[in-house]
């Protein structure tokens, strides 16, 4: 198994531990837009089990990269969030993040978080 993969499926382990029973936390989630209309990945998706409005939605991103996260990844990442009505997300990323990305993540007024777990 690839390394990314393995990094994935360790986020969305750890992810599992953090959440209550009333939550739903699936790895590898296609969720359709809706902005875009289309089918959207999304490394661990985590929403409130009985909340047909999807105000409890939450979703990762497991960044394993040899460099570290920029800024284009994060606008990247808000974009997703947009699309998928997410009310949180947070950037898991094996190689750190630069201090742009970091200011970015902080400026928007998306919950978004970089993390760095480890690799």
């Amino acid at each position: 198994m690839k390394k990314w993969r393995q990094y994935e499926r360790l986020v969305a382990k750890l992810t599992a531990n953090d959440y209550e029973a009333d939550f739903t936390v699936i790895p590898n989630a296609r969720v359709k837009g809706f902005i875009s209309e289309r089918k959207r990945q999304i490394d661990v998706l985590v929403d409130y089990r009985f909340d047909s409005k999807l105000s409890g939605r939450v979703i990762f991103d497991a960044k394993y990269r040899k460099r570290p996260v920029d800024i284009k990844e994060v606008e990247s990442f808000e974009g997703l969030m947009k699309d998928v009505n997410a009310q949180r997300g947070f950037i898991v990323c094996s190689n750190g993040h630069t201090a742009a990305a970091l200011r970015r993540a902080q400026e928007t007024y998306w919950d978004q978080a970089i993390t760095r777990r480890g690799n």
